[in-house]
């Protein structure tokens, strides 16, 4: 299997296969004296090979190895990024951004799902590379023991929706969120998690860091900048519903990121094969929202379905208290 390290290691391995050719042509003691008549010596002409070697083994293997082990590597440019002595700040504030977002992700997109995780997800630090700040993250796998408590299917959802944030950065323009986006991520309800996720990910314009590079095993890369914060918080304000829909829906309301003002509806009572809807609240609705967790509520508005024609993704119009509670779940 291809990996980035075993990329590294080929271009090493040509490398090599040079500095071994160039040693064998000083067995002619011609070519040796007509290089010393320049002026050169064997260690110069050595010198521009082990350079590339050193690049290789201090830069990009360190890299490529978080790019193997990691769903998603962050590489933050900026002032107070710099390559040899980043400032705390900087480096704090890409891993607690990261932290974050995937913490809210999950919390996001869990329970959009069948499956639910009943403790913390664990998401780890793959390490630091050097070059600014560069960073990897990844979901651990599954053990026995965890297989108890969240599934594979749930494991292999929460790691590519993860991955994701790397695809948003290519379907930023000026001052939207291209439509193309769907077609690269699917599902509404999780185009619109991984949204948010790449807003609070982008830096901030009075930042010392002016770039957060995003990369995944995937093959998705880019960059979002304190312009794209800005493209992406008038889309989590608004998110463009594709093949909308009105409707009403009854059923369990649960929190996703209520900073967002986003919010989950589960055990739809309207649609028994719906497993969860993802709705956006207006902040008129907040305080009905906190009241109504765990508790049956009715709302009304526009939504777009997945490919099965089922709600994912609403924007609530009105939210009320469900007029049945006695049809509890």
């Amino acid at each position: 299997m291809e990996t980035w390290v075993n990329n590294t290691a080929e271009k090493a391995k040509i490398i090599h296969s040079q500095i071994l050719a160039f040693m064998q042509e000083m067995q002619d003691e011609e070519i040796v004296q007509g290089l010393l008549a320049q002026g050169i010596t064997v260690n110069d002409v050595l010198k521009p090979w082990y350079d590339q070697l050193n690049a290789l083994y201090t830069d990009e293997l360190p890299i490529a190895h978080l790019k193997d082990t990691s769903d998603i590597v962050v590489r933050a440019l900026g002032i107070d990024a710099t390559h040899d002595a980043p400032m705390l700040s900087a480096v704090t504030f890409v891993a607690d951004a990261v932290k974050k977002n995937l913490s809210l992700l999950s919390k996001s997109v869990s329970p959009l799902l069948k499956t639910l995780p009943t403790h913390k997800l664990p998401w780890v630090f793959n390490g630091y590379a050097p070059g600014s700040i560069i960073m990897g993250f990844s979901l651990k796998k599954p053990t026995d023991e965890m297989g108890k408590v969240y599934s594979g299917d749930l494991y292999e959802t929460l790691s590519l929706t993860a991955q994701s944030i790397a695809f948003v950065p290519q379907f930023i323009d000026e001052s939207s969120v291209n439509h193309a986006i769907a077609c690269t991520i699917t599902d509404p309800a999780i185009r619109d998690a991984v949204i948010v996720a790449a807003h609070n990910l982008s830096p901030r314009a009075t930042m010392g860091i002016h770039t957060i590079e995003v990369g995944s095993r995937t093959g998705g890369f880019g960059e979002l900048t304190a312009k794209s914060r800005q493209v992406l918080a008038s889309e989590m304000k608004r998110p463009s519903l594709l093949s909308k829909k009105h409707g009403t829906f009854t059923g369990t309301l649960e929190a996703a990121d209520l900073g967002a003002g986003r919010v989950v509806l589960r055990n739809i009572i309207d649609a028994t094969d719906v497993t969860a809807i993802r709705c956006l609240v207006p902040e008129k609705f907040k305080d009905t929202v906190k009241r109504g967790f765990g508790e049956l509520a009715t709302i009304t508005g526009d939504y777009e379905t997945d490919s099965n024609g089922k709600p994912r993704l609403f924007m609530v119009e009105h939210i009320e208290p469900a007029k049945h509670p006695q049809a509890a779940l």
